[in-house]
């Protein structure tokens, strides 16, 4: 291995340029007998490289050791609005809807010191017309959208996300490998 003991090599490029700069890794990184070598984590674009060719020319070793990790476009929930990230847009909006009901007017920086309140600390909902009942009874509210947790931090940043992780397969076809909520610190 070379002189630096890193067990994760982070790895954030487009996909022609990472990719050939997750085979240089490969090269720099050979490790002897009992030695592990370090995880290569790389970011969404590489997911799609412009040919398979690029990702299957990689040696099986080093092609293992990649993990990709992708903000979650899907999220298999029976009861989700489909297409890609629309369970996104859904909580967006919803979050905008209970905002501007418990600020109690459309003013943006009223809405806006509201989204972290209802996303947190309050009653629990899932669906806006369980929710807005709450708002009405004056009552503090979490929503919790379809796809479960949705919790914005008062500086207006997601606290949880979904993020997909995903490796390639030996055809050179990415794959998932597992799917779960990721937790600020």
């Amino acid at each position: 291995m070379t002189a630096s003991d890193a067990g994760v090599i982070i790895v954030l490029g487009d996909a022609e340029q990472g990719t050939r700069m997750i085979a240089a890794i490969g090269d720099a990184t050979s490790v002897g007998p009992g030695e592990d070598a370090p995880s290569i984590i790389v970011n969404d674009a590489l997911r799609r490289p412009p040919s398979q060719q690029l990702i299957t020319s990689l040696a099986p070793a080093v092609r293992n050791r990649v993990i990709g990790v992708s903000p979650l476009a899907t999220t298999g929930a029976t009861d989700a609005p489909a297409g890609p990230y629309a369970v996104n847009a859904y909580d967006c909006m919803n979050l905008i809807a209970l905002a501007a009901a418990q600020a109690g007017n459309d003013d943006p920086t009223a809405m806006a010191a509201q989204i972290s309140e209802v996303s947190e600390g309050g009653v629990s909902c899932r669906m806006f017309s369980e929710c807005i009942q709450l708002v009405d009874q004056n009552r503090n509210v979490d929503y919790d959208g379809p796809a479960g947790t949705v919790q914005i931090g008062a500086n207006g940043d997601p606290v949880r996300a979904r993020f997909d992780r995903w490796g390639f397969d030996p055809q050179g076809n990415d794959v998932s490998l597992a799917i779960g909520p990721l937790q600020a610190s």
